[in-house]
């Protein structure tokens, strides 16, 4: 029984860092879209919301995982508390994670615990995934938002639907969708604008060069300004 909750412990750890490591990304993404938002009248409020939710949903996971890892370091340095009729309810949580543990990589959910290589994938990812730490172009802030949505595919394919990240991951991929979709289309406004100003001093007729102003300005008016993320998140 011993040698079993000592496995359970050490796989509460881990789900410990993988739950940390979502946390760590939540708070990536938030950093970006406020930053995102900013230049974009926040235009992206949906995905905001659906980063809260997927937080509260990591904070939750969290405050499981806390408590069953106490209940089982708490076995482990007094093995007799299971013989204690009060400890019995505790012992039954235990029992689940066994019994999950044995099911494999895609066994049944249960709060606070992830499997070990699923939680020791996630943690990889994270580690993979880094983003990066200045943004100087539209060209760098597509780069982070793609890297992004790379890392919340992979993560979907880690958890089962009936899990309750799984939904939310889902929503989040899909609402980077937009978002890429805008900074695709200020990139290439800008290479429209940059081909325009290039152009327009070969221009002889005075119609057609009012022609390319009228049409410069037209694009300048569609621009936004480059998000510009805090230095204090960078600094995190």
């Amino acid at each position: 029984m011993i040698e079993s909750i000592r496995t359970i412990a050490k796989a509460l750890e881990q789900s410990n860092k993988a739950f940390k490591s979502f946390t760590n990304l939540s708070e990536t993404f938030y950093s970006n879209l406020d930053s995102m938002n900013q230049s974009f009248s926040n235009s992206f409020q949906i995905q905001r919301i659906l980063n809260d939710q997927f937080r509260a949903q990591c904070a939750t996971q969290l405050h499981e995982n806390q408590k069953l890892m106490f209940v089982a370091t708490k076995l482990l340095s007094e093995p007799q508390l299971a013989e204690q009729e009060s400890f019995v309810p505790l012992l039954s949580n235990l029992a689940e994670l066994d019994a999950s543990l044995q099911d494999g990589e895609f066994g049944r959910p249960i709060s606070g615990f992830l499997h070990p290589k699923v939680a020791e994938t996630i943690i990889d990812l994270q580690e993979q995934f880094r983003c990066a730490t200045f943004l100087y172009s539209w060209d760098d802030w597509l780069t982070e938002f793609n890297v992004l949505q790379t890392q919340f595919h992979q993560l979907i394919e880690l958890f089962p639907i009936e899990h309750p990240l799984s939904t939310t991951l889902v929503s989040i991929h899909l609402g980077l969708d937009q978002v890429i979709e805008k900074i695709d289309e200020q990139m290439k406004i800008e290479n429209i604008l940059q081909a325009l100003i290039q152009h327009s001093s070969d221009v002889v007729h005075s119609e057609h060069a009012a022609y390319f102003r009228l049409h410069t300005l037209q694009l300048e008016d569609k621009l936004v300004p480059l998000p510009i993320r805090d230095p204090g998140d960078e600094e995190e």
